[in-house]
C-alpha cells in the first residue's frame, strides 16, 4: 500500500479517555453505532505515536503531498478535476484502510472514528495506485512528468493551475509517441480527457462508511478520533453506556 506517505502525523493532538467518549458519543454516534453493527472498522498505522487517544482534523496543517511518488500530479488532479469535486480532498485528508494488517504495518494501530459530518472516499482497492482501469496510477503521474520534461516545462508539483497550464500547452502539440492513456490531442480538451479516465464513477470509486468493504484503502477529511487499538476493544462497553 501507499498509505505510507501520509502517515507522518503533525495534525493529531493527545486527549484523554474522558474526552476521547464524550466525543464519540457527542459527535461521531452515528458512524461509531454503524461500525459496530456492522463489525468493520477503519485502522489506522502510525509511527512515533504513544497518545492513546488522538482527535485529528485534517483541515488543519499543511496540505499532504505524496512523498512516495516522483510526482504529486494524481493527487492535484483528484483535488481539482470536476468528477471528484463532491469527494473529499485527498491534500487534506487522513489515509486510513479497512485491512487491520495493512495499517498495522505502517505503525501503532490505531481505530478511526470519523465524526459524522466527515467525507470519506472508498478506493475500489486496498491501494489508490490499483484503483484505476488505466493501470498503476504511479506509471500516470511519471508518463506527466516525462512529457512535461521532453517539452522543457518546470510544472509546481503544489499548483493546479500549473499543471493545468502545462497540460495544455503539450496539447497543443498534438498527439504524444507512447501516450497508451490516449490524453494528448490538439483536437480534443485533455483536461476533459483526464477527467474522462479518472472518474471516480467510471473507476469504481464510492463515498461513506456504508461502501466500505473488507480492503479498500480510505481517505477522511474533516476531524476524527483515534485509539489505540489495544485499548478500543476493552473500552467499547464503556462508549456505549455512556
Amino acid at each position: 500500500m501507499r498509505l505510507k506517505q501520509f502517515l507522518n502525523e503533525g495534525r493529531s493532538v493527545g486527549i484523554d479517555e474522558d474526552t476521547a467518549k464524550n466525543e464519540i458519543k457527542k459527535n461521531c454516534w452515528n458512524n461509531y453505532k454503524f461500525f459496530l453493527k456492522k463489525r468493520e472498522w477503519i485502522f489506522r498505522g502510525i509511527k512515533h505515536k504513544s497518545d492513546v487517544y488522538l482527535k485529528i482534523d485534517s483541515n488543519t496543517g499543511t496540505p499532504r503531498v505524496s512523498s512516495n511518488a516522483w510526482y504529486n500530479y494524481y493527487t492535484l488532479l483528484m483535488d481539482n478535476l470536476p468528477s471528484w469535486s463532491k469527494y473529499p480532498l485527498r491534500s487534506r485528508s487522513i489515509i486510513c484502510s479497512t485491512e487491520e494488517d495493512s495499517a498495522e504495518s505502517y505503525g501503532t494501530l490505531y481505530v478511526v472514528i470519523p465524526y459524522d459530518n466527515t467525507n470519506v472516499g472508498i478506493a475500489p482497492d486496498g491501494d489508490i495506485w490499483y484503483s484505476f482501469k488505466m493501470g498503476i496510477l504511479n506509471d500516470f503521474n511519471e508518463f506527466l512528468g516525462r512529457a512535461f520534461i521532453s517539452h522543457g516545462l518546470k510544472v509546481n508539483k503544489n499548483s493546479y493551475k500549473d499543471l493545468k497550464r502545462a497540460l495544455i500547452k503539450v496539447n497543443k502539440l498534438g498527439k504524444m509517441d507512447g501516450d497508451r492513456y490516449n490524453i494528448f490531442d490538439k483536437d480534443r480538451d485533455v483536461i476533459k480527457q483526464i477527467d474522462r479516465i479518472m472518474s471516480p464513477e467510471y473507476n469504481g470509486f464510492k463515498r461513506g462508511i456504508k461502501n466500505m468493504s473488507d480492503n479498500n484503502e480510505i481517505w477522511i477529511q474533516g476531524k476524527s478520533i483515534l485509539v489505540n487499538e489495544e485499548i478500543f476493544w476493552g473500552m467499547m462497553e464503556d462508549i456505549g453506556k455512556i
